[in-house]
């Protein structure tokens, strides 16, 4: 190849053209992308680069694959008072160690531009910022941020800033950032594997959380966000939380198959999992199935309705709620409408398991709330499954013969329950099985009395003619 043909090459490859890759050379990443005019990967080599500005291609219109070395290879380290790094849509950020100056600024360390789309940050170290690790500026969509280690940061680890929607938060580390671990103010995002940890340590007026979901005030509402498959642990906060400030609405959210515990805060505020009903928004048809929380300061699961305008339908079903400090489940605030409760594993919390106080039309079901036999408790009251209650409440199942009784006769039996109720707050229902063929037999003619050791029942004879003797069979639900 002679030198003319290789000189247009290197024209057409590295210095500009479409589709080129471009290499950075004594850490002038900048440069490189000026260089740039249209689809550009932009290598950068293995090292540190102190970098004295600013390094931006947003609003340009260029597409940039921005690969560095490896995350443990290329550190680009960003100078105080400036947004570090500035994609414009359709980018892609990869396998750097991108870190602040580790002085005050205000700027986070990846920003993007208003209405951005199409970005892709993976595989980075992101660290030191003084504010958040990563900004994707409002209105932003389809942003894909997965593999990468948000450390040390002082604000948000991510911030999915106002109107962020339809983007992907996956298998990140996040943890020792000042604020939240991850904080959404948008709708129709996805967060699936990630490790929020040891964010937002107790301190400040107001305590910070792993998982943040809020409509923002004055900004944008959190609708249809999915978090699958995170662990949120030892936060300044709650683990996981949905929140609506006053005029937006956090609604239809799914909160499914996350590890939630040991989040704990200066103000006892520290809950697995949270509906925060504290502000002034409105939350429809939120779902927190299939989650462990465990060890957390306040309540396993809180769903709170204190000043919202109205909190609706929410289902909080198959989850584990184990020995946290206050509550496993507490509905709270009659604002809290039609909350279904279901077949949730409640136990060993310190101060009680289920809690209602005072929802309007809740219904309480199926929920396992001892460790001593298979009890399900319905709506803080009736108990059933198990066979015979152990304690003094719940249902029991028992029988005794009625002894022979004389043609046209009737005589009262006394069934003695083998583990007495607690009080006579009990229904009971009797029945007889007389094995004698025939219209005429024995039957039940009315309940004598109870007390809480057992049941006098009158048992009667139709047939004129012969002696009958049957079995009783009592019922009784403790209310």
């Amino acid at each position: 190849m002679s030198k003319t043909v290789k000189f247009l090459l290197f024209l057409l490859l590295g210095c500009g053209a479409s589709l080129g890759q471009i290499h950075v050379s004594n850490c002038d990443i900048q440069a490189a992308i000026n260089r740039c005019n249209g689809s550009c990967t932009i290598s950068v080599p293995p090292g540190t680069c102190h970098l004295s500005a600013a390094v931006t291609w947003a609003g340009t219109g260029k597409k940039i694959d921005f690969e560095c070395a490896g995350r443990e290879q290329t550190v680009l380290i960003c100078p105080p008072g400036i947004q570090c790094l500035n994609p414009d849509s359709n980018s892609r950020i990869a396998h750097c160690d991108l870190r602040g100056p580790g002085v005050v600024s205000e700027d986070a360390i990846i920003n993007g531009p208003q209405n951005s789309h199409d970005i892709v940050i993976e595989d980075n170290v992101i660290e030191q910022s003084a504010d958040q690790g990563l900004n994707t500026g409002g209105g932003a969509a389809r942003w894909t941020i997965r593999n990468n280690l948000f450390q040390n940061n002082g604000g948000d680890g991510i911030y999915l800033a106002s109107g962020t929607s339809d983007s992907v938060v996956a298998d990140n580390i996040v943890i020792n950032n000042g604020s939240n671990g991850i904080d959404c103010n948008g709708s129709e995002n996805t967060f699936q594997g990630n490790v929020s940890n040891s964010n937002g340590l107790p301190g400040g007026p107001i305590d910070k959380d792993g998982i943040l979901i809020s409509g923002i005030f004055q900004g944008s509402s959190a609708n249809y966000n999915t978090l699958t498959g995170n662990e949120t642990n030892y936060n300044g906060g709650d683990g996981i939380v949905i929140r609506a400030d006053m005029g937006t609405t956090a609604n239809y959210n799914t909160v499914s198959g996350n590890v939630s515990h040991d989040n704990s805060g200066v103000n006892n505020n520290g809950d697995g999992i949270g509906i925060d009903g504290s502000d002034l928004g409105t939350y429809i048809g939120n779902a927190i199935v299939g989650n462990t929380v465990y060890h957390n300061q306040r309540d396993g699961i809180n769903v709170d309705g204190e000043n919202a305008t109205t909190v609706q339908d929410t289902v909080v079903s198959s989850n584990v709620a184990v020995g946290n400090g206050f509550m496993g489940i507490i509905l709270g605030n009659p604002k809290l409408q039609d909350t279904l409760v279901v077949n949730n594993m409640v136990i060993g919390n310190e101060s009680g398991q289920i809690t209602d106080l005072g929802s309007t039309r809740a219904v309480i079901a199926g929920n396992k709330q001892n460790t001593t036999d298979s009890e399900y408790v319905i709506r803080n009251g009736m108990t059933i499954g198990g066979g015979v209650s152990q304690d003094g409440t719940g249902m029991k199942h028992q029988s005794a013969s009625t002894g022979s009784v004389g043609p046209g006769g009737s005589t009262n039996v006394t069934l003695t329950w083998l583990t007495p109720f607690a009080d006579t707050n009990y229904d009971s229902q009797c029945s007889v099985l007389d094995p004698t063929p025939g219209d005429k037999a024995l039957r039940i003619h009315h309940i004598v009395s109870f007390t809480t050791v057992g049941v006098a029942v009158e048992v009667v004879n139709d047939d004129g003619v012969s002696s009958h003797e049957g079995t009783m069979s009592c019922l009784g639900i403790h209310q």
